[in-house]
């Protein structure tokens, strides 16, 4: 309960968890061949596929794997050896164990590649089409696990001795109505802004309804510290 005054209602708003987010890259360069999650804000489940693409490089590192594994009849420690590293190479390039698997039973290598997702959430940010060529350093699509949420706020200069990690909050969202959210303050962030004189806090909020969505704005009331003076006026 806020049995302390509120010093003062301040903006926040609501931002993915940098925690939950996933930057989704190949690790192979290639053709993109099909998209699956072809729009932001889709939902995408953890192993769901994302896209597909088709690379010569891929084909090069399958053929070196076949040849390290032989005809299958037995191998030395060095035919061991090598085939070790060629299957960790295949791993390093994202291609999955099932894929591998078919390679080992049916010796015959394959060009297309699919990426799949890593985590549960939603697709924040696609950057690729079909027919684009990527390379291992392209960004795809950034996903986000919007089941928890940050609420970051602005303080003045004067708030310093106010807010403090810990410090009890309300948040009240303008697209929510009649919802009332609290948390406690988890970090204060270390540096002020040089233009608006102001620094950021923030609270990390529940949001497995999925009520909050990112951008959302609204008003947040932190709860004044024992013994700290506020300024207060008849209602």
């Amino acid at each position: 309960e806020f049995r302390r005054v509120l010093f003062r209602s301040l903006v926040g708003f609501v931002t993915p968890d940098e925690t939950r987010l996933r930057r989704v890259q190949l690790r192979v360069a290639g053709w993109v061949q099909s998209v699956a999650m072809d729009r932001t804000g889709q939902t995408v489940r953890a192993g769901q596929p994302m896209l597909s693409i088709d690379s010569p490089e891929l084909v090069q590192s399958e053929q070196e794997y076949l040849v390290a594994l032989g005809d299958g009849q037995g191998m030395s420690g060095h035919d061991a050896g090598a085939h070790d590293a060629a299957t960790e190479r295949l791993r390093r390039m994202g291609v999955p164990s099932e894929e591998i698997a078919r390679l080992e039973r049916e010796r015959k290598p394959s060009s297309r590649l699919t990426l799949r997702s890593p985590v549960t959430g939603t697709v924040l940010e696609r950057n690729v089409v079909e027919g684009q060529y990527v390379g291992a350093d392209t960004p795809l699509f950034t996903v986000a696990d919007l089941s928890r949420v940050w609420v970051v706020l602005d303080l003045y200069e004067m708030d310093l001795a106010r807010v403090h990690v810990g410090d009890r909050a309300k948040f009240t969202a303008d697209g929510v109505p009649g919802r009332v959210f609290e948390a406690a303050i988890d970090f204060v962030y270390p540096t002020i802004s040089s233009e608006t004189r102001t620094l950021k806090a923030r609270l990390v909020l529940d949001n497995a309804s999925g009520l909050l969505r990112p951008g959302m704005y609204g008003q947040v009331e932190v709860a004044g510290r024992r013994g700290a003076t506020s300024l207060v006026v008849p209602s």
